[in-house]
Parts: structure tokens; C-alpha cells; sequence
């Protein structure tokens, strides 16, 4: 792990890549009402979203942090947040997003994180992360499915099936892991045992399932505030489309969408699929404004401070 080091060609290529993807799908939706209405959101709505996506940064790193206390080294909230941007932020320039967990191991590592140790914690964080969205996005889907059509039901559909896909996936892990082996093998099947271990140990003592419980109530608590950035996003666009509990469940079905897509960071994918689920009902020029707060307050700006945490560990990190 001392040798760790990641390609600067891919990492060139992702950023070259999202950076083409992006502004074609924004120029396709851009108007001038649409950049009018952008640059005239009032400060307050911006001040708005940044305090929704600034606790749900928070109790995402909570969540990660109690997670660490499942095992022999502790995790600090700061700590937590930068494994977490650092993720993000290679999730965005790197297709399938399949260079974030290898590096953020390495940084957990370089902090005196042994390298299993880090592995189960961040494989525990996705999977309580996903249990989170299920929870929160079921119910929706089954008040909101009568309501999408066209794309919209098409999106819906998808998202159901990656749902039922990782949940079989994980009732392999932990009730038939010999049959999950004949699917999985190599490296991924021995990081999926090394996280049934970990949760199973967990759940057999009290201390330690208290902290699984409370990272649970974490990301509930996370999701909620992530949830309620498009409903704050319409509103600061001059739009009144949909209810913030709606607003939840539509943020949840677009994250289901987005487990698995082979552009970086989900580009291009992600702000169709918004436009769609939240916009089915908006046309045109309300499209561009809602889409660039969505995905900033979302996404990009946790990214983005990842990215500088990535620039200051690059000198050990690239090759």
C-alpha cells in the first residue's frame, strides 16, 4: 500500500471527459431566461442551500465517523468528510467511478488506518448508505408510481431494478455467500466477506450495535437535508412544482439511478434523469437553472473541495 499510486492519464481523461459531457447537456438546456433567472436567485436561497448541503455533509461524515468505532481506530468527522470528498471527486472524473474506494483506502491508510480496516469501513458506509436510500425511497415509489410516464417511468423502472439488484446482492452476502461466490470472485467477493465479517461481529455485540444503529439514524438525518436541496432549488428558480416530501423521494429515485453509470460521476445521466423526475411537469428555460443548483449543491460542490484535498495529497498519490 506504501506503492499505491494512481495514473495521471485517467485521471487527464476523466476530467477531460466530465468537462464534455457536462457543457454539452448544459447547452442543450441553456436559454437566456435560463442564465437570467440563474444570476438573478436571490442570496438567500443560496445561503439556503449551502446550510441543507452543509448538514448533509455533516451527518454523512457522523456516519462514517461512528462507523470507525466498530473497529480498532477511531475516525474523526474531519477525517470522515475528506475520505468522503476525495471519493466524490474521483467518482466525478473517472468512468463507472471506480477509482474513489482504492484511494480513499490509501488515505485512511496514510493515517494510520490499516488497509482492512479502512476496506470495511468504507464497504460499511455504502451499505449503510444504501439501506438509508431504500428505506426512504420504497414508500415513494410505491405512492409516486403512478404518477411517471414516458422517460420518467422508464428512469423509475431502472432505479427499481439497480434497488432490487444490490439488495439480492446483499441477502447473497449475508444469508448465501457460497452461492454468491459462484457470481462474484477474485478481490471484489473477498472485500464483500471482509464486510459481512465486519457486520456480523457487529451485530452480535450491544456497544457496537449501538453505534451501527445511530449511523443508520445518520443518514436518515443525511438523506432528509440532501433531499430537501431540490425542493429549496425550485423555489429559488421562482418555481412551486412539487412538496419537499415529494422532493425526497424524487432526490431518492435519482440517486438509485445513479449507482451504476459509466460516465464520470454519473455526467450527463444525472442531470437527465433530475430534468425528468423533478422537471417532468417544467419545460424549457426553468430546466438549466433548476439542474446546475441541483447538481452543485448535490454533488459538484463536495467534489470540488474533494478535488483540493486530492491536489494536496497528489504529490503521493499520481505517477
Amino acid at each position: 500500500m506504501e506503492n499505491f499510486k494512481l495514473n495521471k492519464r485517467i485521471i487527464a481523461g476523466g476530467v477531460f471527459l466530465l468537462i464534455i459531457i457536462t457543457v454539452g447537456f448544459f447547452y442543450l438546456t441553456l436559454s437566456k431566461k435560463g442564465v437570467y433567472i440563474l444570476f438573478h436567485i436571490k442570496l438567500w436561497y443560496l445561503f439556503l442551500l449551502f446550510i441543507f448541503w452543509f448538514f448533509y455533509a455533516l451527518f454523512d461524515s457522523i456516519k462514517f465517523s461512528l462507523l470507525s468505532y466498530i473497529g480498532e481506530h477511531k475516525i474523526s468527522i474531519k477525517t470522515a468528510f475528506e475520505t468522503i470528498a476525495i471519493g466524490i471527486f474521483l467518482a466525478a472524473i473517472t468512468p463507472f467511478q471506480l477509482s474513489g474506494l482504492p484511494v480513499q483506502i490509501y488515505y485512511l491508510y496514510r493515517r494510520g488506518v490499516k488497509v482492512g480496516e479502512g476496506t470495511s469501513y468504507l464497504l460499511l458506509r455504502g451499505m449503510v448508505t444504501f439501506t438509508g436510500i431504500l428505506v426512504l425511497a420504497l414508500p415513494y415509489a410505491y405512492i409516486l408510481k403512478s404518477t411517471f410516464e414516458g422517460v420518467m417511468k422508464g428512469i423509475f423502472l431502472y432505479a427499481i431494478f439497480i434497488i432490487s439488484i444490490i439488495t439480492l446482492l446483499y441477502l447473497l452476502l449475508f444469508f448465501a455467500p457460497s452461492l454468491l461466490r459462484r457470481f462474484i470472485k477474485g478481490k471484489s467477493y473477498e472485500e464483500l466477506t471482509i464486510l459481512r465479517k465486519v457486520f456480523l461481529d457487529a451485530v452480535k455485540d450491544k456497544e457496537k450495535r449501538r453505534y451501527l444503529f445511530y449511523a443508520f439514524l445518520s443518514t436518515i438525518i443525511s438523506l432528509i437535508f440532501l433531499g430537501s436541496i431540490p425542493y429549496v432549488a425550485q423555489i429559488a428558480t421562482q418555481l412551486h412544482k412539487f412538496t419537499l416530501l415529494r422532493s425526497i423521494g424524487y432526490e431518492m429515485i435519482v440517486l438509485s439511478s445513479l449507482f451504476f453509470t459509466p460516465t464520470p460521476g454519473g455526467s450527463g445521466i444525472a442531470e437527465t434523469s433530475a430534468s425528468y423526475i423533478f422537471m417532468g411537469n417544467i419545460k424549457g428555460d426553468y430546466i438549466f437553472p433548476f439542474v446546475v443548483l441541483w447538481r452543485f449543491f448535490t454533488f459538484y460542490i463536495t467534489g470540488i473541495i474533494g478535488g483540493f484535498i486530492f491536489i494536496k495529497e497528489g504529490k503521493n498519490l499520481l505517477k
